[in-house]
C-alpha cells in the first residue's frame, strides 16, 4: 500500500511540472502484477506507438486511436484463443483417451521459434500500418455512424 501511495504522489508530482514522464497507477500496478514475458511485450507495443507517434508527427486522429481497435482486438483474440486451447487439457482430465494437447503436430517443430517471431513482426507491421493510415478507420467510424 506504501508503494501505490508513493507511485500516485509522483505522478501528482509530474502532473503539476506538466512532465512528459509520468506515473499511471494502473500501468505500474499491471507491471508489478504480471509476468515478464507480458510485461516485455507491452513495452514493445509502448516502445512501437511511441515510434509510430513520433514519425507521424502532429495529425488529425492521434495515431494511438487508429491502432488502439486493432490493438484491443489482438488482445481479445489471444484471450478467446487462451480460452479454446484449455478446453482439451481440462477435458483430457475426464476423458483420458483424449490427449491434453491435440493440436501438436511434431515433437520438435522443425522450424523451431522462427514462424512465431515472424507473426510476431508481422503484426509488428500491421499496427504500426494502422498507426500511420491516413484516416481510413475513421472514415470506416464516420460512415458507420451514419448508418
Amino acid at each position: 500500500m506504501l508503494l501505490g501511495v508513493v507511485v500516485i504522489h509522483l505522478d501528482r508530482r509530474q502532473a503539476r511540472r506538466d512532465a512528459a514522464l509520468r506515473f499511471p497507477v494502473l500501468a505500474v500496478a499491471l507491471g508489478m502484477y504480471l509476468p515478464l514475458k507480458l510485461s516485455a511485450t507491452i513495452m514493445f507495443g509502448g516502445l512501437l506507438a511511441e515510434f509510430v507517434r513520433r514519425s507521424r508527427g502532429a495529425a488529425d486522429v492521434p495515431a494511438e486511436d487508429r491502432g488502439l481497435l486493432c490493438a484491443a482486438g489482438l488482445v481479445t483474440g489471444e484471450a478467446l484463443v487462451g480460452i479454446l486451447l484449455a478446453l482439451p487439457i481440462a477435458l483430457s482430465s475426464i476423458w483420458t483417451g483424449l490427449s491434453g494437447d491435440p493440436f501438436q503436430l511434431f515433437a520438435d517443430p522443425p522450424l523451431g521459434g522462427w514462424p512465431g517471431l515472424v507473426a510476431l513482426a508481422l503484426v509488428g507491421l500491421l499496427l504500426v500500418r494502422a498507426g500511420q493510415s491516413n484516416g481510413a478507420v475513421v472514415e470506416i467510424q464516420k460512415t458507420r455512424d451514419r448508418c
